[in-house]
This record gives C-alpha cells, structure tokens and sequence, in this order.
C-alpha cells in the first residue's frame, strides 16, 4: 500500500468556486475583477495604453491651474511609489502577494478515495480514475473587440453558462476549470477555458440538460454564419484511468490542480477535498501507472 500526503488536508463543507469563478468576483463590478481586468487589457496593445496614458497627462496639464511641475507630480509620485514598493517586496518587507498559496516542492495530483484519504493499494493506479477535458475558446476579430454586439452575446451567454455550472457543479461533475489567454497576438487574443469532468456521462448530461447551454447553443446555430467575426470552438478529451499524470513545482494551484472533488467522511456528511498530494520522487511512467508494493 502507498499513502500521499495531501498539500491542503482542510476539507470543506461547501464546495469552494472554481479558480476561473473567484477571478471573477468583484465587490463593485465583474469587469474590475482580475478576470475582467485581463478581458479589458487584452483589448488594447502597449502602444494603445501609452496613447491613453499620454492623453490623460495632456489632459490634466491643460486643465490644471497649478504650475506644470505640479501637474506631473502625480505620474512621477505613481511611479515613484511603483518603484519603491518593488524594491520593498525584494528586500523582503513586504509580502509578494504573488506567492500566496504556493505550494513549494514538486507535488501532483490523484483523485481522492470516496473517504477523502489519499492510499493506494498493490496493483491499483496511482492516480485513481480517468478524467475528461474540455477547452472552450473564443476570440473576436472585429475592432471593436468585446464591445462587438454578436461577441457581447457570446459573452453574455457564456457567463450564464459558467454560472450554472458552478451553481450545479455536482449534477454535472463539474470538478473545476481555469482560464488562459493566447499569445499569437497582442491585442484580441483567443480566451480559453479548461474545464475537468468526471466522465463522459456527466459533460453530456449538462451539454443537453442545461438551459443555459440549450439557449447558448440555439443563439449559435441561429446567429453564428452572420458573425463571422467572432471564433468559437471546443475540444474534449476523454483520458482512461492510467493514462494522465501531473507534476508542478512550486507552483500556485492552477488547472487540474485547482480542482475540487468532493467525498463523504463516515459515509454520510459531503465534504470537498483538493487533490494536490506529495510528489514521493515519482518519475512520469510511474504516475501513471500502478502501485507495485
């Protein structure tokens, strides 16, 4: 028999959102989350925002009354403290708010048992079960980018497909996803969505169940060949038992790590667990394949 020790042994009444959700909460509003920060960013290349910036400083300066040194001041003084508190996160005395929840050390991942503990028994596979992924993109072509009304739709009825399967994450075995953006291009890049399920059963089960996946894909078929400036697509695999592994190292969890699964502790109570465990040295060919001893 071969035990794991999981990176995050905490496990939750409630089952936490999914990493691609949390980017999207925002106390005043879902474009001034970091998900929706990155939206608006990938609108516009660098040139684009100097532009923007250059034309703000213009702006104050033919407005203000004050003298033009004190006009500059705040762009000097933003960038000034920019400076300063970088050198403070290097040196140490501020936190890096980039290494929260880092996992340092090469860890991976395996399916909890139903029980929520990470053992292996001789002969059974390391990670525990096969798992299905689907990538969903999206890109719009036109300049307007995400202020294109068709794209706008696209948007619109994709949050509301989000939304319900976090809202239904257990009837559709939905384990969890994570957003990624291309880097083919500077502005307008492919937006891309990972998203883990179960089994085939389940992805299916939503694909046809789900109103707001219906109303999505009816408002496509009906409206897809007049917005040929919006791209779509989807790709899905469905990988056997044995047949995957992950490693990461020092890394904050993000795609399959980022996953939650959930388990029944004394057979009765519904608790979430995630799978991140200890690495113990494995090589790839062993992670996928099976306990020897």
């Amino acid at each position: 028999m071969s035990s794991f020790t999981p990176a995050f042994p905490h496990q939750h009444t409630k089952r936490p959102l999914s990493q691609a959700a949390q980017g999207w909460q925002s106390k005043w509003h879902p474009l001034l989350s970091p998900n929706g920060q990155n939206l608006i960013k990938s609108q516009f290349g660098v040139g684009d925002w100097l532009i923007v910036g250059c034309c703000l400083q213009a702006f104050i300066v033919l407005v203000s009354p004050c003298r033009l040194i004190w006009s500059l001041t705040p762009t000097f003084g933003l960038a000034i403290w920019k400076m300063f508190r970088t050198l403070l996160v290097i040196a140490g005395w501020v936190e890096n708010p980039h290494m929260k929840d880092v996992v340092h050390g090469k860890t991976t991942t395996i399916f909890p048992n139903p029980d929520g503990s990470f053992t292996r028994e001789t002969g059974q596979s390391i990670v525990g079960k096969g798992v299905v992924v689907v990538m969903l993109s999206s890109k719009c072509n036109h300049p307007l980018g995400m202020m294109y009304p068709p794209y706008k739709e696209i948007l619109a009825h994709g949050r509301a497909m989000f939304q319900d399967l976090e809202k239904n994450a257990d009837e559709y075995g939905l384990l969890g996803y994570s957003n990624y953006n291309g880097t083919d291009t500077t502005t307008k890049s492919v937006s891309m969505s990972v998203l883990y399920f179960t089994n085939m059963e389940s992805l299916q089960r939503y694909a046809h169940v789900s109103k707001q996946h219906r109303e999505g894909w009816e408002w496509w078929n009906q409206n897809g060949d007049r917005a040929d400036e919006v791209s779509i697509g989807h790709e899905v695999y469905d990988v056997p038992e044995g047949k995957w592994e992950t490693i990461y190292g020092n890394a904050k969890p993000y795609g399959f790590a980022a996953t939650t699964h959930a388990i029944k502790t004394h057979g009765v109570e519904r608790k979430y667990v995630c799978p991140i465990v200890d690495n113990k040295r494995m090589t790839a060919p062993q992670r996928m394949g099976t306990v020897k001893y």
